[in-house]
Order: structure tokens, then C-alpha cells, then sequence
């Protein structure tokens, strides 16, 4: 809701928005996050879950993000939070020192290799690459969902993640791209199975190696 006020012979709008959580206390914030995750509106992962919406909120205001914006772009992946590169473009792009960047794609087939290009304001030119060939290595390349249906675009985005968390940490605050985080091998914690009296403790590293490998399988 806008309202207006006179200040000095001048009309002054003043923007009302129903969810500034600055400024609540925690029992306010978390009426208003209530209230969002009872909504059909919000992603499926903070429906029902206040106080998620309210930590994703939370993480949003760290890098500039109004809580709105921050529910549709934060995501907990693995038990990290994450944000999509789509927004990342903006919040970078909020920042004092952000002059411009380019993305593209070289070369063809086996052959491509995702480019970012950035640059801060008085600083040189950035450029992350992310090739097929990074992409095989880290078992991404054919990968079921949007490593096949999106290569291109895959490549692209994990060029952006490098470049703008190299250049634009002040703006990321430690977070990944979403796109990035969701190719993390799974966590996995592994709990000492009880065993007979003399036997010999299980190989936790061997465990460990055989849970990563069928993580990459998947």
C-alpha cells in the first residue's frame, strides 16, 4: 500500500510493504513467515516451514535480496544454502563496483567451453571458462536432467558461479549457485554398526568411497 504525506510543502510517497521483516521482532517475523508459507505462492521446500522461509529471509538480506525475492531465489541444498544464478545477475549487478560482464559459448561439441567474462570498476577483466571436458571430469557431462536437456546453458552457469564468487565475494557472501550446489555428491553420515564381540570395525574410508560413487552413478 502507498500513502502520501506532506513534508514541507512537498508530497512525499511512502511505501507500506506488508513483509519488511526489518525491524520485527522474532515472534513478528515469524507471523510473517507463517503467513507466507501458508501460501500456494512460495516454493514447495518453505511451504508449511516458517522458519526455514525465515533463515532463507535472513540469507537473503545478506546479499540484498527483499524476503519476497529471497523465497523464490535461497535454496538449502545438501544442507547448504545455494541461490539460483538467475538472480545472482542482480545482486552482482547491485553492487557499487560492478562495471559489466559477458557470457558465451566457445567452440562446438566435445569442444565447448562455457566463458564468463567480468570486471569490477578498476580492476582487470575476469574470465572463468568451464569446459566439456571439466564437465566429464567431475562426471557431469550426460548427466540425466539439465546436464543433458541444458549443456549449454550448464556450462554458462558454472563459468557465472566461478567468475562472480571470485570477483564479487563481497556480493555472494560465501554462497553457490544452486545449479552448482545441486551436483555436490549427497552428504552422507555414517553411524558405527554394532558388531560382534572380536570383530574387526568396519573401513569407514572404504564405505565412504563406495556412498560417493553410487552419489555420481545417480
Amino acid at each position: 500500500m502507498t500513502t502520501t504525506a506532506q513534508d514541507k510543502g512537498l508530497t512525499v510517497r511512502v511505501e507500506n510493504r506488508l513483509f519488511d521483516f526489518s525491524g520485527k521482532s522474532i515472534e513478528q517475523a515469524m507471523a510473517l513467515a507463517k503467513i507466507l508459507t501458508d501460501s500456494a505462492l512460495v516454493p514447495a521446500a518453505y511451504r508449511g516451514k516458517p522458519g526455514d522461509a525465515l533463515v532463507a529471509i535472513e540469507y537473503g538480506q545478506e546479499i540484498g535480496l527483499p524476503p519476497l525475492a529471497a523465497l523464490q531465489s535461497v535454496a538449502v541444498i545438501n544442507g547448504r544454502p545455494a541461490i539460483y544464478g538467475d538472480a545472482t545477475v542482480g545482486v552482482v549487478q547491485a553492487n557499487p563496483a560492478y562495471e559489466f560482464h559477458n557470457e558465451f559459448i566457445e567452440g562446438e561439441g566435445d569442444n565447448m567451453v562455457g566463458v564468463c567474462e567480468v570486471k569490477r570498476r578498476g580492476g582487470k577483466l575476469h574470465v572463468s571458462r568451464f569446459s566439456v571436458a571439466d564437465a566429464k571430469k567431475a562426471n557431469l557431462w550426460g548427466k540425466a536432467g539439465p546436464w543433458t536437456q541444458y549443456a549449454k546453458r550448464m556450462l554458462a552457469m558454472r563459468a557465472r558461479g566461478f567468475a562472480f564468487r571470485d570477483q564479487f565475494a563481497d556480493s555472494m557472501k560465501g554462497l553457490v549457485l544452486a545449479e552448482e550446489a545441486q551436483d555436490y555428491p549427497k552428504q552422507v553420515v555414517l553411524a558405527e554398526m554394532p558388531r560382534a564381540v572380536g570383530e574387526k570395525p568396519p573401513n569407514l574410508t572404504e564405505a565412504l568411497h563406495t556412498v560417493e560413487a553410487q552419489a555420481v552413478a545417480e
